[in-house]
């Protein structure tokens, strides 16, 4: 569940993440996460993200754990 609105005068998302019986509740200013998402696209344009992975690096990584 996800949802927009204003607290203490400041516009937010509201994101709500529930799994097994735990739940969590993340507030974001939509503000900061717009400058935020700007950045990340900066830095890796959309559809460059399996560019800057290793795939085969982290698959190594995670079978050895």
């Amino acid at each position: 569940m996800a949802g927009f609105g204003l607290v203490a005068g400041r516009h937010v998302l509201r994101l709500r993440l529930a799994a097994n019986g735990v739940t969590a509740v993340y507030e974001v200013d939509l503000d900061e996460l717009t400058m935020w998402l700007e950045k990340t696209h900066e830095l890796v344009p959309p559809g460059e993200e399996t560019l800057h992975v290793d795939w085969d690096a982290f698959t190594s990584e995670v079978h050895r754990r």
